[in-house]
């Protein structure tokens, strides 16, 4: 498993050797005017951005002069048997080193998030639930308080606590049909947030680790531990299709990391 992108990588280069050639002297600007050239190129674009991924140093001379010697079938200066240790050795020690960065990562968060939190709580509007969950209403509403069978269409903001946003239906303008019971899908704490609505509100919600991702990172951005920040308006009731017959907009608030 481990070994799959370096893997992946090298096998797309062996059957692509002009991109080899290429790389080897950076001067070199293709003219890509065959759809030869332009598939290859295309692929070196990917190769180029895995490669990145890796995060250590890349000698492109040696990952050059490799292709070519195994593509014309040369004798190679690194024994195949070796070269697939040399790989395990960096993908077994890469692993490692990305656990440890996790979990002080997933510390410093958790940190960050127990301090927040014990200071917001005694700002004047801020309510906690027995649960953890800290909310502030920004608008009380006065339209229908739905019932646990309904769907409801919320808009929400969602960032973190440095105030990166990671999701925003406002700019999509669209709201998001949601189960008011919630789902295995959404995070708990938004699921009670949303249940102390109605509609036309409009809430402030403080969503803690452990009622969001907990320890598990969540898309690019959600790092382990993660706080989570809501601005959620219930904006009113889907009532275009029954709730048992509608299927879950995929594209929802804080959906559960797999």
């Amino acid at each position: 498993m481990p070994n799959k992108p370096i893997l992946l990588i090298l096998a797309l280069l062996l059957f692509f050797p002009p991109l080899a050639n290429a790389a080897a002297d950076n001067e070199l600007k293709p003219a890509l005017t065959t759809p030869a050239q332009r598939f290859s190129y295309s692929y070196g674009i990917e190769v180029g951005g895995r490669l990145k991924t890796l995060e250590t140093d890349i000698d492109l001379d040696s990952l050059c002069q490799a292709i070519r010697d195994a593509y014309a079938g040369k004798e190679l200066a690194i024994p195949v048997k070796e070269a697939v240790d040399i790989r395990n050795e960096f993908n077994k020690k890469r692993n490692a080193e990305m656990q440890e960065k996790r979990q002080r990562l997933a510390a410093a968060n958790l940190t960050a998030s127990q301090e927040f939190l014990k200071k917001n709580q005694q700002k004047k509007g801020i309510k906690t639930t027995a649960s953890g969950l800290q909310y502030e209403v920004i608008t009380e509403g006065t339209g229908t308080k739905p019932a646990m069978t309904d769907q409801v269409l919320m808009h929400y903001a969602g960032t973190l606590l440095d105030g990166t946003e990671f999701d925003n239906s406002y700019k999509r303008n669209k709201p998001v049909a949601l189960p008011m019971a919630g789902s295995n899908n959404i995070i708990k704490g938004w699921i009670e947030g949303m249940q102390l609505m109605r509609v036309g509100s409009k809430y402030r919600l403080f969503i803690p680790p452990g009622l969001a991702y907990g320890d598990k990172q969540a898309g690019p951005v959600i790092t382990p531990n993660s706080l989570l920040i809501f601005e959620a308006e219930m904006v009113g009731i889907d009532q275009k299709t029954p709730p048992q017959e509608k299927k879950q907009d995929k594209k929802g608030p804080a959906k559960k990391g797999k």
